[in-house]
């Protein structure tokens, strides 16, 4: 609207309806500065919930026994490297490398007198790649024809599968009422039995029968349990095929876990389609599978090693020619033909270029798997090295032998691998040890979490009558996050025998704050492992009194979990308000937009009355300043 200041009444209309604006405007500042708070309020409660699951991924970590049992390792010879992971092993052991790994490796009889000049060789590879996909770890092939070979899986294997109705009751107790189910794979029977106790939710419960197969050591490998989207178990082999049967028989937990007796269930074959020729897998877990290239028996066949279950799609699948049968051509299509257990090499003799092939693996298994007689113009082959494995000789009154297939030993020791890279002439010592030093970096590191934790939530909800108002103060769930994770670390451990953390080196100061003695827990480290891990983590398996770290996750997951962790509906309640807030700071834009043009609208008319009275009274002026001129 136009501006119309002074023009009858001489006054600054713009600013008087500026300033009535701004009086108009307070009640909806309020609320802007409302949202504000509560946006900050917001912010800080999503920073804390995410501190509190650092905290609780920190004490996850840590009370896994792997942490308590790490280990380190020392080596006195450099050509020996040894890696401590965890295991329960200390002391020494000595060995000297009696001998390396070696791979495979050929020559060819006949020389090339310039590996780039075009040869006799006819010869070629079998090439495969992207298998991995489909469930295949290899393909081998002799014989086949130069070029695409057509290689898909067209129909997807599946498991065999029973799945659970709904989960009568839970919370539920297992006990020696109904702690087993009976089950037949392929035929053969077998029992499970859940260890007794309470189980609070549907993935708990299916989660015992997991752990009760993975505990049956005929079942583990075999059978798998795991819960759907409809909060159902779903029982499933291993292996996949129609060869492949499941049923549950009965058993007292079968009512419990939700199943029913029934008739069995078997798996869904997979199909391998190789140039439109289709093999049917029945059973996934046979290692080989040899199907055919053509409908003709005398043509060659391809090889198939299964990884797992059958998945549909294709996969790059050739017989690659030597192209111009020059050396270098040979070579390089060797080394650029994917799937292959070999490499290839032009070595310059001086006298003339040999052909050398070299297996990529190691050891005394190390086989090339390459069809030599297809290699023409080599002149054949001479075996250079016969693959051997690394050597390791345990020193002592009767030595004996550690081999493998390469110059990795893993698992030589429990938590311990070791690599060699020479043969040594003097024993080796390779010294084991428990890694305090780690242990101990890492409650450090969980103390100094828990302390920048209190610290924020502190800072955050002070009452300070002088300063600034903090973020949250008042804010009872920040509050309560700070004390349930402080008492989580201060509160006795009547299980273990050192009663509580104070007693380990780790206090309270008058701050609040966690203070950690790093030498008096090593003192009880070294003097009690058993029990200071007792102290921290209940032991798996066992059921008693929660540790220290157990009732930390416990209470951090409490704060910060999705969904229903008080840390994360604190900030969701102060998402509602702000979006409350905005909703009623718009609508009173609203309002304050057709104010300001009622103020424009009045002081408009305003200036338009004023001037019609001043028009009016100069009229009237004029008129009786002609009355007052005249004569009577």
């Amino acid at each position: 609207m136009t501006s119309l200041d002074g023009l009858s009444s001489g006054l600054d209309t713009t600013s008087i309806i500026r300033q009535l604006m701004q009086i108009e405007r307070i009640p909806q500042n309020r609320l802007v500065n409302q949202r504000s708070e509560e946006q900050a309020a917001q912010t800080e409660l999503k920073g804390l919930r995410s501190d509190v699951s650092s905290l609780k991924d920190l004490a996850s970590d840590l009370r896994r026994s792997t942490q308590w049992q790490k280990l380190s390792a020392t080596s006195t010879s450099e050509s020996v490297t040894p890696t401590a992971t965890s295991g329960q092993f200390e002391g020494s052991f000595s060995f000297s490398v009696s001998a390396l790994a070696t791979p495979h490796t050929v020559y060819s009889n006949d020389l090339y007198a310039d590996p780039s000049v075009s040869g006799d060789s006819t010869g070629s590879v079998f090439s495969y790649r992207d298998t991995a996909p489909l469930g295949i770890a290899k393909l081998e092939a002799t014989g086949l024809a130069v070029g695409t070979v057509d290689f898909s899986v067209s129909q997807a294997s599946e498991a065999a599968l029973i799945t659970s109705g709904p989960i009568p009751t839970i919370p539920v107790t297992i006990d020696a009422t109904n702690d087993r189910l009976g089950l037949e794979i392929n035929g053969i029977s077998y029992e499970v039995q859940l260890d007794p106790g309470d189980y609070e939710s549907e993935r708990s419960l299916s989660n015992a029968l997991a752990t009760a197969i993975a505990s049956n050591v005929d079942l583990n490998g075999v059978l798998e349990a795991k819960l759907n989207d409809s909060n159902e178990i779903v029982l499933a082999t291993v292996a996949e095929g129609s060869a492949v049967s499941l049923q549950v028989t009965g058993g007292t937990g079968a009512d419990t876990l939700g199943f029913t007796p029934g008739p069995a269930a078997v798996g869904t074959d997979g199909l391998i389609s190789v140039n439109n020729q289709i093999t049917t897998v029945t059973d996934t877990s046979i290692g080989t599978v040899v199907v055919p290239t053509s409908a003709d028996p005398a043509d060659p066949s391809i090889t198939v090693t299964l990884s797992g279950g059958l998945r549909v799609g294709t996969a790059d699948v050739s017989q690659v020619a030597f192209g111009d049968g020059s050396l270098n051509e040979i070579v390089s299509t060797i080394n650029g033909a994917s799937g292959l257990n070999y490499s290839a090499a032009a070595v310059n003799t001086g006298n003339g270029y040999r052909l050398q092939l070299m297996s990529r693996d190691s050891g005394a298994d190390a086989v090339i798997d390459a069809d030599l007689a297809s290699l023409a113009g080599a002149g054949g082959f001479t075996t250079l090295t016969e693959g051997t494995d690394a050597e390791l000789t345990v020193e002592g009154l009767n030595p004996y032998t550690i081999t493998s297939s390469s110059n990795d030993f893993n698992g030589v020791l429990p938590g311990l691998d070791v690599a060699v890279s020479e043969v040594t002439m003097d024993p080796v010592t390779v010294s084991i040890s428990r890694d305090t030093e780690f242990v101990a970096e890492k409650v450090s590191s969980l103390i100094d979490k828990v302390n920048e934790l209190i610290a924020r939530v502190d800072k955050a909800t002070k009452s300070d009558p002088d300063g600034p108002r903090s973020v949250l103060r008042g804010n009872r769930s920040a509050r309560f996050a700070g004390t349930r994770m402080t008492d989580a670390m201060i509160r006795p451990v009547e299980s273990s025998s050192f009663g509580s953390l104070g007693s380990v080196g780790v206090e309270i100061e008058r701050s609040g704050n966690l203070k950690f003695d790093k030498e008096k827990f090593l003192q009880a480290l070294k003097d009690d492992p058993e029990e200071l891990t007792r102290l921290f983590a209940q032991p798996v398996g066992q059921q008693g009194e929660e540790g220290v770290l157990d009732r930390l996750v416990v209470a951090a997951e409490a704060a910060a979990s999705f969904g229903d962790g008080y840390l994360y509906t604190a900030a969701e309640s102060a998402g509602n308000r702000i979006e409350n807030f905005s909703d009623q700071i718009d609508a009173y834009e609203i309002r304050l937009e057709l104010k300001e043009q009622t103020y424009r609208r009045t002081y408009a008319n305003l200036e338009v009355l004023l001037g019609d009275m001043q028009r009016q009274s100069s009229q009237l002026g004029a008129q009786l300043g002609s009355l007052g001129g005249g004569s009577l």
